[in-house]
């Protein structure tokens, strides 16, 4: 799968999820919540168009009795601002379809015109696919775990955890670097499942790649810096088994982190 082939999937993702949302605040009462402080306790109204006002809107005061009605306009706000978050990105996706085509890779068809290099190297890959597809065809048991938390869809139909792990596994497929997300590791006398088990494509030898996403969480970096040290007493050594990447709220996972790792690390 392309980059332009993943970029148009995630378009197509949130172009269902856009509709989904529009369909779900289409069912929720009109008009939108709104929150003003007075002294140490807050008032909820509801606001909604009067082209009778000169604002072209009107405050209805709400109370404890309309509780229910509160709920539901507070849920309409969230839903609408993931719904504009969604549009954003969206938007991003549109920006790059338009500025960029769908163009085939032309080194293999560069190759065959040039016979003697060819000659030279086609048995070299015709082995290296051989044991790649041997090791992307065996059976691998897979964490079962928390499956209710794989709601992300990734390639070859995978869901995963989270959208940066959605995106480390794009990144790997684009660059034809074989894996297996959360496959069954023995380490000592413990089992682990590690974000992604990767075949290295030329070394044939694997390397563990583990995403903490949470890092400003302190319960999540605790068990994160449990979980680095008991790779490495295990044998797993940073810098070349083990990838470790890394994001907190504030600084999410981007693409230049990600395609720098495997250009360093695979290619």
């Amino acid at each position: 799968m392309t980059l332009y082939e993943m970029i148009l999937h995630e378009k197509e993702t949130f172009e269902s999820r856009i509709l989904e949302l529009d369909n779900r605040i289409a069912a929720l009462p009109t008009g939108s919540l709104v929150c003003r402080k007075s002294g140490s306790r807050y008032k909820y109204y509801r606001e909604i168009s009067d082209k009778t006002q000169k604002t072209g809107k009107t405050l209805l005061y709400l109370t404890r009795k309309d509780t229910d009605l509160i709920h539901a306009l507070a849920e309409k706000t969230l839903l609408r601002r993931e719904r504009q978050e969604c549009r954003d990105e969206l938007h991003a996706l549109n920006l790059y379809l338009t500025a960029h085509r769908n163009l085939p890779d032309k080194a293999y068809e560069r190759l065959i015109r040039c016979r003697p290099i060819y000659d030279l190297i086609y048995p070299r890959l015709v082995k290296q696919d051989e044991k790649i597809q041997q090791w992307m065809n065996e059976i691998f048991e897979s964490n079962p775990n928390y499956p209710d938390a794989l709601t992300v869809p990734s390639v070859d139909d995978t869901m995963v955890r989270s959208k940066s792990e959605a995106f480390i596994a794009f990144q790997l497929k684009k660059y034809g670097i074989p894996f297996r997300y959360e496959c069954r590791l023995m380490l000592g006398s413990s089992v682990s499942y590690p974000d992604f088990t990767i075949l290295h494509p030329e070394q044939y030898r694997i390397i563990i790649w583990e995403h903490f996403g949470m890092m400003d969480n302190p319960e999540y970096r605790s068990a994160a810096a449990r979980k680095i040290r008991y790779y490495i007493e295990n044998g797993l050594i940073p810098g070349d088994n083990l990838i470790m990447t890394f994001e907190s709220s504030s600084r999410p996972l981007d693409l230049q982190t990600v395609e720098k790792v495997i250009h360093d690390v695979f290619l």
